[in-house]
């Protein structure tokens, strides 16, 4: 079994119906992430085959909105400018960018941090 850490209640139950749609086969392992006096807090690790480790990968990244390639365009209003836009990468009236990267916005997130390991060669993929 190959393990994917460390996800919050409400993402494990998420990824549990995502995995049960894919028919990826899985076990959890709790582990206690902050551990006071006042109690803690428990996240999830999911243990799957190796057969479906990469399968299982590939759901818990779409899950979270990560692509492969270029991220995708804005529409909407600038946040910087209130000017509104349609499909663009780069505000045309004061060129703020507005390309977003999940995947940066969650470079602290546990899982994240493993992807860097899986590309990286810290983990065997």
């Amino acid at each position: 079994m190959r393990e994917i850490p460390r996800f919050e209640q409400k993402e494990t139950d998420q990824i549990a119906e995502l995995f049960s749609m894919a028919r990826i086969s899985y076990a959890l392992r709790p582990v206690n992430t902050v551990v006071s006096r006042f109690g803690g807090k428990t996240e999830s690790i999911f243990r799957v085959e190796g057969c479906q480790f990469e399968s299982a990968i590939d759901v818990v990244k779409s899950y979270y909105g990560f692509v492969d390639g270029p991220a995708g365009l804005f529409s909407g209003l600038c946040p910087s400018c209130n000017v509104s836009v349609e499909s663009v990468d780069v505000c045309p009236a004061c060129e703020l960018s507005l390309v977003c990267d999940p995947m940066e916005m969650m470079a602290d997130h546990p899982f994240c941090v493993f992807l860097k390991q899986l590309e990286s060669g810290l983990v065997d993929l």
